[in-house]
């Protein structure tokens, strides 16, 4: 394969959809886990350099909040963030040793910022040599979570 070559239609064709499948199954992500214990939301782990470490939300604090949306239980706080984009802003209201704090943070996902405007390009149609490749070296199933 010559990379001076342009794609065959067909093959520009895969990159598109291929992108377009990878974009739409790319959820946001905070970086940090929750479980409902004694009736409250708790932070109970959190993965250094993702988007709620890099704000300074820790293990143990209290999560009461998405952007003034109260939370009730676990579900509730998966169903609010998988509305959001990657990159999206939003405002996490903790309580931490019993004092409230609101945490400005950016969504994360499990790609890189450069990966996910790269498929957005790709799926906008706008394919340049080496995108066949990397449409399939994208991992956006890897276990890292990238602030943005």
């Amino acid at each position: 394969w010559d990379a001076a070559q342009p794609l065959r239609p067909e093959r520009r064709q895969f990159v598109i959809s291929e992108a377009t499948r990878r974009l739409e199954q790319i959820r946001p992500a905070l970086g940090m886990q929750i479980a409902e214990l004694s009736g409250v939301l708790k932070v109970i782990r959190t993965r250094p350099g993702g988007p709620a470490w890099t704000v300074g939300i820790r293990v143990n604090d209290t999560v009461r909040a998405v952007d003034d949306t109260a939370l009730h239980d676990v579900d509730q706080f998966h169903a609010l963030i998988g509305r959001y984009r990657p990159g999206a802003l939003t405002t996490v209201a903790i309580v931490r040793q019993g004092q409230p704090v609101d945490l400005r943070l950016r969504m994360g996902a499990r790609i890189t910022e450069e990966e996910y405007r790269a498929l957005e390009r790709m799926a906008a149609g706008t394919v340049v040599n080496g995108d066949e490749q990397r449409v399939q070296e994208i991992n956006i199933h890897a276990d890292a979570v990238h602030s943005w």
